[in-house]
């Protein structure tokens, strides 16, 4: 239970980490002066990569993270996969603060929020843990049911091959 509640809080830790980075980023980007003027196509461009990159990023991960974690293979590969997953989508969060901060255009200030926003959903849980150490002792059980029907399986195979010996005998 202890080793359920410490992954738990590392996880969240890493995950409220993340918020405090983007949250302190756009208050520095708020505060500090704009840095040089740019031209308009410069930022134009920017913000349609900003768009595709932030359209195809949530989604894939979210995607990603579900099917790497739906088949059980250990408490570390969810932990990996939950801590890759809050820094994929948190980068380009970064990213956007930082084209903000140069460019001070609403549209990347909005690809910020929609990034922010999906970062909620990688919000690690004890529940989600819990479920998932579920699918470790679902995966345990039929590991030795299967090893208990192999055992059983040599052991009626050993006494057929000895029966016909006593016969012949």
């Amino acid at each position: 239970m202890k080793n359920k509640d410490r992954i738990v809080k590392d996880l969240v830790f890493i995950y409220y980490l993340a918020y405090a980075v983007l949250i302190a980023e756009l208050i520095v980007a708020q505060l500090l002066p704009l840095p040089f003027p740019v031209s308009e196509s410069v930022v134009y461009v920017l913000n349609v990569i900003s768009i595709i990159v932030i359209l195809v990023t949530i989604p894939v991960m979210l995607k990603l993270f579900s099917v790497k974690t739906k088949k059980f293979i250990s408490v570390g590969h969810y932990i990996k996969w939950s801590k890759i997953q809050i820094f994929v989508l948190a980068l380009p969060a970064f990213l956007l603060g930082l084209e903000y901060y140069f460019f001070r255009d609403k549209t990347s200030l909005y690809c910020f929020f929609i990034a922010f926003i999906a970062l909620i959903f990688t919000k690690p849980s004890k529940p989600k843990l819990e479920a998932y150490l579920d699918k470790e002792h679902e995966f345990e059980e039929v590991e030795s049911t299967t090893t208990e029907a192999a055992a059983d399986t040599e052991e009626v195979k050993q006494t057929e091959e000895e029966q016909p010996d006593s016969k012949q005998s």
